[in-house]
């Protein structure tokens, strides 16, 4: 993939200003294009129409040719090109020889090549570069987006977008600009055609320009089939994103079977809709090739029998229509592939309008660890409610609590009692829809949410690690830590001594979400990266509950360790994780009981 910031041609980057509506045809797509691109994109298809265009100036070169070989043209059009030809070679003081004229022709063929050859290229970045321009700007909008929509959203289905339906929106730039170029190649055909004979021109134009209005509903039901692909590839990047996701729970239950038979049906789903669409682009192109050949007839057969051209003239006609029928083929072709590509942009568009609707403030984004925010009195939950979209119970109900500054403090209670949803309110990854929360008596607001969260640390029950070293997981949470903060992390978290017993140390791979760790390992891991991030607000939720009972015990005499310096709430469900705590509150229903 191109990278449009390192390239020396053709940089793009997407304003802001980006039409928000999914084209819904061809139409649209070309206005979001241009919309997109600006002045470069006009630029860069008349570059395309300029390179087809001189590449087809090449046949005028066959006139001369046969002038100069003694044979008659007869037909007035070609005698004015060859007259011309004359004419520049005089005013140069050239004689026009047979050899020099081969070697003009071999000079020309090969600027013409040249061109052709730049055109592709660009063809190729500006479909490349748009594609890295909008999957950059969708990842962007994914990741600002509030929690409370992304938990909403499948992850699979933004994989599957910011992967396949890329690529896709991708090639479509690129058959656009192919059409751009074919379509040029085509008008400067039939105008030199119609140049020569434009009786048997119209005829065998006509004929191409019925079956292409005959095909029209045939291509264009082209984009119900890639909408149809769209939808099954979907739900095969779905089912893979869910099974990787669910090894250990299929091996366990001896689920593999299930497993590959759902993906079979799938696969075998994907590959018929695959080729289902390379068969009707195949059949287009077959009508087209037909339409072609008669379309050759009638020119012979109106081109000596009614009109009675030259033997040159009609070979001159031949030679145009023998390049003419392949490329109105392929533009056919183009235009049917390009609208099975059309719906992978409007869903592109859709995820991204959706994203960016659901952007989050900046001040929510941004952490600030330079400036962090320490609490010295307590955190107030008053009146708080909190309601999940989609839902008409809320997830928290009147919530009134009180987390006092530098000790610890517990929520325990059953699963769904609304725990976790405290954990995230806390964070400043939800916002309550009713009440309010505060930090020393400041309001929990956006202005200084990046604050707020660069002074949280957070362990989750399924922590997540990613598939590199265990310095490389640690420190994602606090790059500028040395190794000694790294190492006190390490000991307070009691991880320390089973990294030193592993083979590289610190430098161990963990594999894919810390599966060569073991439940507890990857606890202690996740409890020393939120440790190293020096919370002020260290939140637990469950996070004990992967650990023996001896570890337990040990994670939490590091907690009470902690008082004075750090305020720690512990959600747990455990009674043993209770001992010790002096407040502890029990949730049931979204309320404190």
């Amino acid at each position: 993939m191109t990278n449009p910031e390192s390239s020396t041609s053709l940089p793009i980057s997407l304003p802001t200003s980006l039409p928000t509506s999914p084209p819904t045809s061809l139409l649209g797509f070309v206005r979001h294009l241009l919309a997109t691109m600006g002045p470069r994109g006009v630029w860069a298809f008349l570059f395309v129409l300029l390179a087809m265009a001189a590449e087809g100036t090449g046949l005028f070169l066959i006139i001369p040719l046969l002038g100069l070989a003694g044979v008659g043209v007869g037909e007035a059009a070609p005698g004015v090109i060859l007259t011309g030809v004359d004419r520049g070679f005089s005013l140069l003081g050239v004689e026009p020889t047979l050899p020099l004229v081969l070697l003009l022709f071999l000079g020309l063929v090969t600027g013409f090549a040249l061109a052709d050859r730049r055109r592709q290229v660009i063809q190729a970045e500006l479909a490349e570069e748009y594609g890295h321009a909008l999957r950059t700007r969708l990842h962007r909008a994914v990741l600002q987006a509030r929690w409370s929509f992304l938990a909403r959203v499948p992850g699979a289905r933004i994989l599957h977008v910011l992967n396949e339906e890329v690529d896709r929106v991708g090639l479509a730039v690129f058959l656009l600009f192919g059409m751009a170029a074919e379509g040029a190649m085509v008008l400067f055909l039939l105008a030199l055609a119609l140049w020569v004979s434009p009786l048997a021109t119209a005829v065998a134009a006509g004929l191409s320009l019925f079956l292409l209005v005959f095909l029209r509903r045939r291509i264009r039901s082209s984009k119900e089939v890639g909408s149809e692909l769209s939808r099954v590839s979907g739900g095969v990047t779905h089912l893979i994103s869910e099974q990787l996701g669910a090894l250990k729970l299929m091996k366990s239950f001896g689920g593999e079977s299930r497993g590959i038979s759902a993906f079979v049906t799938l696969s075998e789903a994907y590959s018929e809709i695959s080729v289902e669409t390379h068969r009707r682009i195949a059949d287009v192109g077959f009508r087209f090739r037909v339409a072609g050949a008669v379309a050759a007839g009638l020119l012979l057969w109106v081109a000596f029998s009614i009109l009675g051209l030259s033997p040159a003239s009609v070979i001159l006609l031949l030679a145009v229509f023998s390049r003419l029928t392949p490329r109105v083929s392929s533009l056919a072709r183009g235009i049917q592939s390009l609208f099975i590509a059309l719906p992978a942009h409007d869903r592109v568009q859709s995820l991204l309008v959706e994203c960016e609707a659901e952007e989050e403030a900046q001040a929510g984004r941004n952490a600030e660890p330079d400036a962090p925010w320490r609490l010295e009195r307590a955190i107030e939950v008053e009146g708080v409610g909190f309601r999940y979209g989609g839902r008409d119970e809320s997830a928290i109900c009147d919530l009134h609590l009180t987390i006092p500054a530098g000790v610890v403090t517990a929520v325990t209670g059953p699963s769904g009692a609304g725990k976790t949803t405290l954990a995230d309110l806390l964070q400043g990854l939800l916002v309550p829809t009713t009440g309010e929360i505060r930090v020393d008596g400041v309001p929990l607001g956006s202005d200084g949410m990046g604050r707020w969260r660069a002074s949280v640390g957070y362990v989750p029950q399924e922590s997540f690690l990613f598939h590199d070293s265990i310095r490389s997981n640690l420190v994602w949470a606090r790059p500028e830590a040395t190794d000694a903060e790294i190492e006190e992390a390490l000991e307070r978290a009691q991880a320390l001594e089973f990294v030193r017993r592993l083979p590289e140390g610190i430098e161990t791979v963990v594999g894919d979400r810390g599966a060569q760790l073991s439940g507890g390992e990857r606890q202690r891991i996740a409890m020393a990266r939120a440790l190293l991030r020096r919370p002020t607000l260290l939140i637990l939720d469950e996070a004990t509950s992967a650990l023996d009972e001896g570890n337990e015990r040990a994670i939490l005499d590091t907690l009470f360790a902690l008082e004075g310096e750090v305020t720690v709430l512990l959600i747990s469900h455990r009674s043993s994780a209770l001992e010790g705590v002096e407040r502890v509150y029990r949730m049931e229903g979204g309320r404190v009981v």
